[in-house]
């Protein structure tokens, strides 16, 4: 294995998974909204959708996506649409959390959330965000050499699959933790705006 290779794509991939963006914002809306246990199906489910990503790099799949236009355009537009539709739920969310929070002062009860839909939201949201698709083709077509034996790259895909559930279940974790439920319970109106907010300039950057 080259162990510089290895490390550079770790670096990128954790640097890239850590950063701000759909996948952050929908674990941390369901983890809010649903409980650590949806937030963590919702980690998962995103893990599963960078095996997508891999799959698709290490068959040839992303050459053809990065030479036809046409076809990156779909995946482009496909993600915006689906991160539309999550930031109008929230923004419909936190337009009634307003206009009610002086209703109810007891603690906010979570709702329960089916494991697929939750699952499923994590899954969709990484396979449709034209982001990650890019990242990919950029990390298996200009980083990891042609020589890299095919097994190298299972590896490297491993690792990458590992690193964003591990990441995004202690995200769901940390959400979950008493202080930051409290804050989230005086002022889940404002997350959730904020949360929409943050999808549609998402929405807005990939679309321009």
């Amino acid at each position: 294995m080259d162990w510089h290779e290895f490390l550079v794509i770790a670096a990128a991939h954790f640097a890239a998974v850590s950063s701000p963006g759909p996948d952050f914002a929908v674990v941390m809306k369901q983890s809010l909204k649903h409980g650590q246990r949806a937030g963590t199906l919702t980690a998962l489910g995103i893990a599963n959708g960078i095996l997508v990503h891999i799959f698709y790099c290490l068959i040839g799949f992303a050459l053809l996506i990065k030479n036809t236009p046409w076809l990156f355009q779909i995946v482009r537009f496909g993600g915006a649409a689906y991160l539309l539709w999550i930031a109008a739920h929230a923004l419909q969310a936190g337009w009634q959390g307003y206009h009610s929070r002086h209703v109810d002062k007891g603690t906010q009860e979570k709702t329960d959330l089916p494991a697929w839909k939750a699952w499923r939201q994590g899954f969709v949201t990484n396979v449709t965000n034209p982001k990650v698709t890019l990242f990919f083709l950029v990390l298996f077509t200009q980083v990891v050499s042609t020589k890299t034996p095919l097994q190298i790259r299972m590896v490297y895909g491993l690792e990458m699959v590992l690193v964003t559930a591990a990441w995004f279940i202690l995200v769901a974790w940390l959400i979950n933790r008493p202080a930051f439920r409290r804050g989230y319970e005086r002022a889940s109106w404002a997350v959730d705006g904020i949360l929409g907010l943050v999808l549609l300039a998402l929405v807005v950057k990939i679309v321009i």
